[in-house]
């Protein structure tokens, strides 16, 4: 009877192999109008351990080193097809874009083909998280297996992927501790006493715990179960921008995130919105400052008609003059509260430096939501401009005067304009993976003073568009923001604004409006013209 043997890992082998265009990294990125292209032809290699390399085609010949390499599996990346912008210089209309955690912009590559272009996607898929598909109206949400031969091409890379990273994690200690060692040496022979070993332990333990929470030593593979449409065919590309609007350049609001129905046991189809109540959040109540208690929200003031998610290179303020608005359904009755509220948070794709200004910027997402007055309160605001009374009387006239003041008023001050509240709560939040310290904070809201401008915008100034830069908030939060925002397609997140009430006057609260997000994915926001 033969001796059972021990486990050996299988060989590496090449599973595909050519030529690619890849956007260059960096300014040359930049290089189009400079240089004929700022795509430079590569030689590729992707291996049956998740990992992609390029050369430069004589490099390869001469046997040289990669210029680079990605590990899939390990990096978490995401792949999908996009289009490319306009007169941005790439050999072809759709590329593939593989995004990323090992660090660095997402790699876009380009074929010589569209049949070049779905082989390789086929070749990378096994090795890659889907990106969430925009659903039909006849595709449900499912998870579906994996086919036989992509399961276990998976589990092997996996294996190898979880073997690495372990290897990589014990590397990582051994040179911290390595490092410390000699260090707390140094600081006894030059006399720097307890308080410098003092200082040399913090230094290494916070540098140990940035790893980890970077995953470096975390010995398990990064991989995670995106819901995925039942078409398992390459999921359409948002349309984004009709025959009409294409040749203004201005894209069409509800056009890059579909809608779908509010379901309040487990959110919509994935990388859908909903509308949500306002019920979902809990405000001020009156009395406030003397028992601290909140209760749900009465109806929200707008329900949410558009939400869309571009992928800028820099800020666009006011988005929402250069974005085809839905027609309101309601006119406002009364001129100092508008038909239309727009919100546009601009959402940084990396954390950025300690000290930022207020004008701070960068590549990120755009996500711009749209919202109309209610039924409701199109009624309560006539009643009460006709002398009658109604139960959100008080938050209305809070409404009132903030939309009047609030675009006036001086930087320096912003005494009103700074109640502008914004309240985010993961609905799923046990069944993602997000920091137990983090979760304390899940539905707190949070008053943006410094980092909004509120404008008016429309023909004669007939709506509001309240901007939020997130390049612009403090180091912690932007630290944090990124620390989960790489789950970001695995949550159902509700998302609501309101007006913040100080006085029992002004109180009961009331949301100013609010919408659900199911599972969206930010690595298929459509690129910013």
């Amino acid at each position: 009877m033969a001796t059972p043997r021990a486990h050996e890992e299988e060989p590496v082998e090449l599973v595909a192999k050519g030529t690619l265009h890849k956007k260059r990294g960096g300014l040359g990125r930049h290089t189009y109008g400079v240089r004929s292209s700022p795509y430079v032809r590569r030689y590729f290699e992707l291996t049956s351990d998740g990992v992609l390399s390029y050369w430069d085609e004589s490099e390869r010949r001469k046997g040289g080193d990669p210029r680079n390499s990605l590990n899939l599996l390990a990096s978490r990346a995401v792949l999908s097809v996009v289009s490319t912008t306009s007169g941005g210089g790439a050999p072809a209309e759709r590329v593939l874009a593989i995004a990323h955690e090992q660090g660095g912009a997402r790699w876009k590559l380009a074929a010589d083909s569209d049949e070049a272009r779905d082989a390789w996607r086929r070749a990378l898929e096994p090795y890659c998280r889907a990106s969430a598909p925009r659903p039909s109206a006849d595709v449900r949400a499912v998870v579906p297996d994996l086919p036989p031969d992509l399961t276990a091409t998976r589990r092997k890379a996996l294996t190898r992927s979880s073997v690495a990273m372990g290897d990589r994690g014990s590397t990582i200690v051994a040179l911290t501790t390595f490092s410390f060692v000699i260090s707390v040496i140094s600081a006894i022979v030059c006399s720097g006493g307890a308080f410098s070993v003092s200082v040399l332990a913090l230094v290494h333990g916070y540098a140990l715990v940035v790893l980890t929470r970077r995953g470096a030593l975390d010995p398990r593979p990064c991989t995670s179960v995106v819901k995925v449409a039942e078409d398992d065919s390459l999921p359409p590309l948002p349309e984004g921008i009709d025959t009409a609007s294409e040749k203004k350049g201005r894209p069409v609001a509800g056009t890059t995130i579909a809608r779908s129905d509010f379901d309040i046991t487990g959110g919509g189809p994935p990388a859908t919105w909903s509308r949500a109540p306002g019920s979902t959040f809990r405000v001020r109540q009156v009395g406030y400052k003397h028992h601290g208690k909140k209760a749900v929200s009465e109806e929200a003031f707008y329900e949410c008609v558009s939400v869309d998610l571009f992928d800028t290179s820099s800020r666009v303020p006011c988005l929402a003059d250069k974005v085809e608005l839905p027609a309101p359904e309601r006119v406002s009755p009364d001129s100092d509260i508008p038909s239309l509220f727009i919100v546009v948070a601009h959402i940084p794709s990396e954390t950025g430096p300690m000290s930022v200004g207020p004008d701070a910027d960068g590549h990120g997402y755009q996500m711009c939501i749209a919202f109309q007055l209610t039924e409701r309160t199109v009624g309560d605001l006539s009643s009460m401009k006709q002398g009658g009374s109604c139960e959100r009387e008080a938050s209305l006239k809070l409404l009132k005067r903030w939309c009047s003041v609030a675009p006036e008023e001086p930087f320096a001050e912003r005494k009103e304009f700074g109640r502008f509240k914004v309240l985010a709560q993961v609905r799923n939040i046990d069944d993602v993976s997000i920091p137990s310290f983090a979760k304390r904070y899940n539905g707190k809201p949070a008053l943006i003073r410094k980092t909004g401008m509120l404008y008016r915008c429309g023909p004669s100034g007939s709506y509001l568009n309240m901007d939020i830069n997130v390049h612009a908030f403090g180091y912690m939060a932007r630290s944090g923001l990124q620390s989960i925002f790489r789950d970001f397609q695995d949550f159902i997140l509700s998302v609501g604004f309101t007006v913040e009430s100080r006085s029992d006057e002004e109180l009961p609260e009331c949301i100013l409006g609010c919408f659900d997000l199911n599972h969206v994915d930010y690595n298929a926001a459509v690129p910013w013209e």
